[in-house]
């Protein structure tokens, strides 16, 4: 743990905490597949949603987009 912290230039506690807080937080592991996508986030035009559970949400209209947030809460 202390090279851990040591490499990110924080205290070990910190890491500790974190760490301490994954295993009580944590939901089920997925499959995350990388793309190379012509439409990253920094040639993107449209409105992005990124929700605190980590779910994006990109490439819809605002009107779309508004109904959707507005269905989830």
């Amino acid at each position: 743990m202390l090279d851990i912290a040591g490499e990110l230039g924080l205290h070990e506690r910190t890491v500790e905490r974190w760490l301490a807080t994954a295993v009580t937080t944590a939901r089920a592991l997925v499959p995350v597949r990388i793309v190379d996508d012509a439409r990253s986030p920094s040639n993107f035009d449209g409105a992005v949603v990124l929700t605190p559970s980590g779910l994006r949400i990109e490439g819809l209209d605002v009107e779309t987009l508004c109904t959707l947030v507005a269905r989830c809460g």
